[in-house]
């Protein structure tokens, strides 16, 4: 199915494991409750798709654009989100551990509640993110931007940050303990 355009389509609680759906236009995509173990989404366009509730298994979403798309409580274990533009999405209660989130722009995205323990964000952007009671113990962030970023409740412990500074954290919300004691002025 690579490089197919379903978008607008309705692919509601589909079962889709280990389909190819690279460079597909998936725009406005209705995959909410979808079984999307191991899919392929590389390069493809998400824009104002739904995957609320969706089982996104180790999927690869590396070089996908997805603007405001929905992910709330999806499950999203060992999925891959590298080089990728997720503007104004929602993770909301999704379940990401050990995510792998390299190079990725999640400016403005909401991760209420999301769960990312264990996961890897290297050179992502944060800024203006709402990390309100995130779970992100034992994350790795590496030259990872929060600025502006709301941190209220959101739990960081046993988390390595490295190659970042003051700049990282310009402006961020709710600054929990662990950020303040590293980054102080």
């Amino acid at each position: 199915m690579a490089g197919c355009n379903l978008s607008g389509a309705s692919l509601k609680n589909a079962d889709l494991r280990w389909t190819n759906l690279n460079d597909c236009n998936l725009t406005r995509t209705n995959l909410r409750g979808a079984n999307l173990f191991h899919t392929g989404f590389n390069g493809a366009r998400l824009d104002y798709a739904i995957l609320a509730d969706a089982y996104l298994f180790g999927a690869s979403l590396n070089k996908v654009q997805a603007k405001e798309a929905d992910f709330t409580k999806a499950f999203m274990k060992d999925i891959n989100i590298s080089e990728s533009s997720m503007l104004n999405c929602t993770f909301n209660q999704s379940y990401m551990i050990r995510a792998v989130m390299i190079g990725s722009d999640f400016s403005g995205s909401s991760f209420y509640q999301a769960n990312l323990v264990g996961s890897a964000l290297e050179d992502a952007n944060l800024s203006g993110s709402n990390l309100k009671e995130a779970v992100l113990n034992g994350a790795t962030f590496d030259a990872t931007l929060f600025a502006g970023a709301d941190l209220h409740s959101a739990e960081f412990k046993d988390a390595v940050f490295s190659n970042m500074n003051q700049k990282h954290f310009k402006r961020i919300k709710n600054p929990p303990l662990i950020i303040l004691k590293r980054f102080k002025n």
